[in-house]
């Protein structure tokens, strides 16, 4: 497992991109798991970076590591609980932009993208895991 401590700053967030991109590149993500799994990543860092914190910048955790056949990203901060995982939201994708309420789609990728999408709050930090299993889903 490799841990990455950082703060809650978007400056931070070109770093912690690419220690997930190559630990999923070394895991062995097909190029489309890995660009998948980089859009819901960066979903769950930035939303930690902008809204944990309000008033000031804190401290934020990520633990990359590889269990069996999952890539797992665990992203930990000490900011104000939020659990994106109550109430997923409900996209039309297909609908005219338009039609579509600004914002919002964050939550969709991290969910769309990942295998396994969990949170809990546990001694004050917020942690929460997205999953890609290596594994492609089979086509239909």
């Amino acid at each position: 497992m490799i841990e990455i401590e950082s703060k809650s700053q978007l400056g931070e967030l070109p770093k912690l991109l690419e220690a997930v991109r190559t630990q999923a590149k070394e895991f062995g993500l097909s190029e489309q798991a890995l660009y998948e799994f980089e859009v819901a990543s960066e979903e769950a860092i930035v939303n930690v970076m902008l809204y944990a914190y309000p008033e000031s910048v804190g401290p934020m955790l990520l633990e990359i590591s590889k269990e069996g056949d999952a890539f797992v990203l665990t992203i930990k901060d000490r900011g104000i609980a939020f659990d994106p995982t109550l109430d997923p939201p409900k996209v039309e994708a297909d609908a005219p932009l338009e039609m579509r309420d600004e914002g919002g789609l964050g939550i969709y990728f991290m969910f769309a993208y990942s295998t396994k999408l969990s949170y809990k709050r546990e001694d004050g930090w917020n942690i929460l895991r997205l999953e890609r299993d290596r594994k492609e889903p089979d086509a239909f």
